[in-house]
């Protein structure tokens, strides 16, 4: 676990010191004056504080390789490159050109008042946390600072929430009772002197699961009933034209028609009711699923192997198979008349 809290402060970024890659990109030219403004000839951008807790702060200089000390700050030296929209795959350059050793943050409101903090490693890789950043500020520029450094300078900079974070990682086989086990003496623990409030992301995602898993349900259930009313009405047009059809077929048979010829006509128009929506709907869904999957940037691999394909197979066969139903017994009404009769009757219209 990493206890943690953020503040809010501000850097100012001089053209030098930026990158290659962020100044072959514009620099600050196309940057909202809402998130980055003018600040004595510099460029004055968001710089959110992350202050870890010491061995928290020590574990993740481990893993970005940077040097074992909590007497000065990790930059995560990233952008996002503008020129790329696809915000599934988010590609990142570098911001600054690292070769800065300290740090200036101000104070956010009061620019004036500033501490300079030693630059320990510059990095990529956010501390694995709840919070994101860089989603609607693209040009923050993220400090991580030890909780000991911290309280040297946090009068200076200030912008520090009353909240504290604690991230607790769960193992990859952890059952629910230990879930609530931990919960519970989470509570137990910090209870006794702050107000705590215990979020289980683990658990709130089961719960969305078994949301989504309802939602499906209920719109499969209304897709099943939209086809129940589409197939007893097949079935009402198709049976209650038996006395028409009988004096069609009758015509047909006439003219030398064989009985082989009538059940390939039958097959044929069920074929053709049942085929044309479902062609016409299929390439309405293709086309329509394409652009949306393009407009969304996702992989048309995911989106295979989560589409509802043998569903949608199988409720297709059904559609044939009722149609075809509902004209084998139309049509074994329909056959079972004399011709004579049939011509000669002419209340059959």
């Amino acid at each position: 676990c990493v206890a943690y809290q953020i503040a809010g402060a501000k850097r100012a970024v001089g053209e030098e010191e930026l990158s290659e890659d962020m100044r072959s990109m514009g620099g600050f030219q196309n940057a909202p004056e809402a998130y980055v403004t003018d600040y004595q000839g510099l460029s004055l951008v968001n710089a959110p504080v992350l202050v870890l807790d010491d061995p928290g702060f020590l574990e993740y200089c481990e893993q970005i390789g940077a040097p074992l000390k909590t007497d000065g700050a990790v930059i995560v030296n990233r952008v996002r490159d503008l020129a790329e929209a696809n915000f599934r795959d988010v590609k990142y350059f570098p911001y600054l050109n690292g070769r800065g050793e300290t740090t200036l943050l101000r104070q956010a409101g009061r620019e004036e008042i500033s501490a300079e903090v030693p630059v320990l490693f510059y990095t990529e890789e956010l501390p694995l946390l709840r919070e994101a950043f860089g989603e609607l500020d693209y040009y923050e520029l993220v400090h991580v600072l030890p909780g000991s450094l911290w309280r040297k300078i946090k009068e200076q900079i200030g912008g520090a929430s009353e909240e504290s974070h604690i991230r607790i990682l769960a193992g990859e086989e952890v059952s629910p009772e230990e879930l609530e086990e931990l919960e519970e003496a989470v509570k137990e623990v910090l209870a006794r002197d702050y107000e705590a409030v215990v979020e289980n992301r683990i658990r709130d995602k089961e719960n969305n699961d078994a949301m989504m898993d309802g939602m499906m349900l209920i719109l499969g259930g209304f897709c099943v009933l939209l086809a129940i009313i589409g197939m007893g009405n097949v079935f009402s047009n198709t049976l209650g034209f038996v006395r028409q059809r009988k004096r069609e077929i009758a015509r047909y048979v006439s003219v030398g028609m064989t009985p082989e010829g009538v059940r390939k006509l039958f097959c044929l128009e069920a074929l053709a009711l049942a085929g044309r929506p479902a062609l016409l709907a299929l390439a309405v869904t293709v086309i329509a699923t394409g652009l949306m999957i393009r407009a969304s940037y996702l992989d048309p691999m995911v989106f295979l192997g989560e589409a509802p394909i043998l569903p949608i197979l199988i409720f297709l066969l059904a559609v044939f198979a009722f149609v075809g139903l509902a004209y084998f017994l139309g049509g074994r009404r329909a056959c079972k008349v004399s011709v004579a009769d049939a011509l000669g009757d002419d209340t059959m219209l």
